[in-house]
């Protein structure tokens, strides 16, 4: 028997469609946040830059100039990063019967949400991106706070709301 031939039960495939569709949400919501907001505190629409930044934290200062493959390393690393705080909260819903309850309720899942959008940014300014090639940089508040709270709803809410069963309410 092969992999692909190994049957996947109904709820199963359901809870993997949720993490995909949330995944790819996340992915496309905080991309087209982070784009905006850096065009704003930039004044230029450089979304390539965006993506170049994100590549330069494992390429290092290079990937500024890297063109088009560090804009496409960078929006392959911004993705798969969306999939894995889907995927970790997804595995953390599973694993906590109290967690399925509070989410079940609307109003409670988007304060899930807008915490889980917070501890995502807060551990990937202050500890992923600082274990990178880029390296601690100075907070300024001025970027630190709205990206925050950006996340508390581009990123946090999309996956809490939409990895959560249906049947909630």
């Amino acid at each position: 028997m092969t992999v692909a031939s190994l049957p996947l039960p109904l709820h199963d495939r359901a809870r993997s469609s949720r993490v995909l569709i949330a995944g790819a949400t996340v992915a496309l919501c905080d991309a087209l946040f982070a784009m905006a907001f850096y065009s704003y505190v930039g004044g230029v629409f450089a979304p390539g830059r965006v993506w170049q930044g994100v590549a330069r934290n494992v390429l290092g200062p290079a990937a500024m100039d890297g063109g088009a493959a560090t804009i496409a390393l960078g929006l392959a690393i911004h993705v798969t990063v969306a999939y894995g705080w889907t995927t970790l909260y997804a595995l953390l819903l599973r694993g906590s019967g109290t967690l399925r309850r509070v989410v079940a309720s609307t109003p409670r899942a988007v304060v899930v949400g807008a915490a889980w959008g917070a501890l995502v940014w807060l551990v990937m300014r202050l500890v992923v991106i600082p274990l990178g090639r880029v390296g601690w940089t100075p907070i300024v508040w001025r970027t630190f706070v709205p990206m925050l709270v950006g996340h508390m709803v581009v990123v946090g809410q999309p996956i809490a709301l939409l990895v959560r069963p249906r049947r909630a309410g």
